[in-house]
């Protein structure tokens, strides 16, 4: 499974670009089992989500409240299950 999760202060081209690229990648995934795509919007993540950081979600910051702008450039994390 691929998650493509956006955060609160991502910029709106980051967040269409991210998914069409997630789903290029799935495409390419050479085994029989093609992976999901699933996309989740900071604040709306379900408990498997945090399964995939060893530190759950306690030690995640978020940006939610913050009122202020910013403009960041995109962050790619590559989980995986051990």
């Amino acid at each position: 499974m691929f998650y493509v999760w956006h955060g609160c202060k991502s910029r709106a081209h980051t967040v269409a670009g991210s998914f069409s690229a997630a789903n290029k990648l799935a495409q390419r995934v050479t085994c029989n089992d093609k992976p999901t795509v699933l996309e989740v919007q900071e604040g709306s993540e379900g408990k498997q989500f945090w399964k995939c950081f060893e530190g759950g979600k306690q030690d995640y910051f978020s940006l939610l409240e913050d009122d202020r702008k910013y403009a960041k450039s995109l962050r790619l994390f590559n989980l995986y299950e051990v």
